[in-house]
């Protein structure tokens, strides 16, 4: 128990007009025994601690004398331990509150503790985000231990679990392990799973690459709803390198058997690539013309107006 335990009870005491007799009263012990607390000569028992907070209307941490900080770094610490929302929505409402009240405030002290607040903030984000994950996968793995390799689910499951892996650093493994099993299996599957891998690790050169080569021609030389997604991630691994000649070249190929949404989707990636290469002509051109596709797609309302905003924000 900390040393100076005695004297913050003495403190309290005295902040609030009590007298030693009247605390022993309330407690029923020895005026004496208060006396003693004080002068640090003995400490209360654990069974007292509750009581004494709630006679001078205190939290324990304040009983115990902890700065608003130090209260908080420790509800940071049992959030990072038990990570279950109780203790999350407490310790954000306290550096909310901790926020505000250096609102305005420009002494360097007042700098320090808000820089040290939002980095608590920080911290607290990246373990829910963490524990969601966690949770997340969980599931994720009964699903597929369910599912099988035989169910519709099965694709979109797996796709998930090699993101998840990924994100945890295990991006190699994974690139690996999907490699290998598009060059023993050489099906539309396998080759999403590579392809997906490859650009969730940014190595949109190997997609470049991967898609010219005859195996993968053969599989996807028919745009249908299974190859389209493969398409899109052509497309955007084309854009990337910045191979100009090479998109234009595809996307009329593609144009000329996908489905209208497939092709809006492969219009805005390229419509991307000019705000990257500073085409602001072209692009304001391919703005004009996303909207003008968008009108002719089966899309509610909601969709349309979201389509729409986004577009104006390329």
């Amino acid at each position: 128990m900390n040393l100076e335990f005695g004297k913050r009870i003495a403190v309290l005491r005295k902040m609030h007009g009590v007298t030693q007799a009247q605390l022993a009263e309330y407690l029923m012990v020895q005026p004496q025994t208060v006396s003693r607390w004080e002068s640090e000569g003995g400490t209360p028992d654990v069974a007292f601690l509750p009581k004494i907070a709630a006679f001078f209307s205190v939290s324990m941490d304040e009983l115990f004398g902890m700065t608003d900080m130090e209260q908080i770094d420790n509800l940071v610490y049992k959030y990072s331990v038990l990570r279950d929302e109780k203790s999350l929505e407490e310790v954000l409402r306290r550096i909310e509150v901790a926020l505000d009240t250096l609102e305005g405030e420009t002494a360097p002290e007042s700098t320090e503790k808000r820089e040290q607040l939002l980095a608590w903030k920080v911290h607290i984000y990246i373990q829910k985000s963490r524990k969601a994950q966690e949770e997340a996968e969980s599931i994720l793995d009964e699903l597929m231990q369910k599912a099988g390799t035989e169910s519709k689910l099965s694709l979109a499951l797996r796709l998930q679990k090699n993101q998840f892996l990924i994100q945890k650093g295990n991006g190699r493994a994974v690139l690996r392990e999907m490699k290998a099993a598009w060059q023993t299996e050489q099906t539309l599957e396998n080759l999403r799973c590579y392809m997906t891998a490859l650009m969730e690790m940014d190595r949109a050169e190997d997609i470049v690459e991967l898609w010219d080569q005859k195996e993968v021609q053969e599989l996807v030389c028919k745009v249908t709803e299974e190859s389209t997604p493969l398409w899109q991630m052509m497309f955007l691994a084309v854009a990337t390198e910045g191979r100009e000649n090479c998109f234009k070249n595809r996307l009329e190929i593609f144009k000329e058997a996908a489905e209208e949404a497939a092709v809006f989707e492969a219009e805005w990636t390229w419509t991307g690539f000019l705000k990257e290469a500073g085409r602001e002509e072209e692009k304001e051109k391919g703005k004009k013309h996303l909207l003008e596709l968008l009108e002719r797609l089966p899309f509610n309302e909601y969709l349309k107006m979201n389509y729409k905003k986004r577009i104006q924000e390329i």
